[in-house]
């Protein structure tokens, strides 16, 4: 299965790089790599050009290219025709070795759509312990998990306006948790992904652009991977 990295950034040019060489050690190397730099100096470019990075293509675009939704779209419209996948990361990201080795394994499935991948470093949820008193108005407790629930999920527990649904399921009313979920290696159904790490299907990316909207349709099966 042929797969493309989109990374889109601006005026980070170590930051890109340290990245770059975590796709080097990647188990699975993506098919194509495109970087799109809004950046208003060269210093990226330079840096590019002194390090080697198989399968890699730069744009430095022009000014009415620039802010990240239309930079994922010009890199969209760069993306080979014979790919399928197209993965997007945040220039500050840094991944384990297996991400798109995991990622490509989870696209097997036809009816997902979508990926997303999860921050470790910023993962909040903990272990259970079987002797510790969670209150169920603070904490949310998810196979075995627990996180500290954010202020405004506090005051909606205590006012019965929470949603019932999983992280990243959007209820019928109101909004829903926007928590990541547990590093269990489990993937759960959502509706919605974050920027930092997501890949799509690109047939339903150019559809969506098409449709000159970027908005996950309830019909669409994503996923996310921890």
């Amino acid at each position: 299965m042929k797969f493309s990295l989109i990374v889109c950034t601006y005026m980070r040019p170590k930051a890109i790089v340290t990245l770059l060489n975590s796709v080097k050690e990647q188990t699975l190397y993506p098919d194509e790599i495109i970087v799109v730099d809004g950046s208003i100096n060269k210093d990226t470019q330079d840096l590019l050009l002194s390090k080697t990075f198989k399968n890699l293509t730069y744009f430095l675009i022009e000014e009415k290219f620039r802010g990240l939704t239309k930079q994922r779209n010009f890199g969209i419209s760069k993306v080979a025709t014979n790919s399928e996948i197209v993965c997007f990361l945040d220039d500050d990201t840094i991944l384990k070795s297996n991400y798109f080795e995991e990622l490509i394994k989870t696209f097997v499935n036809k009816q997902i759509i979508g990926v997303g991948g999860i921050s470790i470093n910023e993962n909040r949820w903990k272990l259970k312990k079987e002797y510790q008193a969670y209150p169920k108005k603070n904490y949310y407790e998810l196979d075995g998990y627990i996180i500290k629930e954010s202020l405004r999920n506090i005051i909606r527990n205590y006012l019965g306006l929470q949603s019932d649904k999983l992280p990243g399921v959007m209820p019928d009313f109101s909004n829903g948790r926007t928590y990541s979920y547990p590093l269990n290696g489990k993937t759960y159904e959502v509706d919605l992904l974050i920027g930092m790490s997501f890949s799509f299907r690109k047939k339903y990316l150019i559809k969506l652009i098409s449709q000159h909207t970027l908005r996950v349709m309830d019909c669409m099966k994503m996923q996310i991977l921890v």
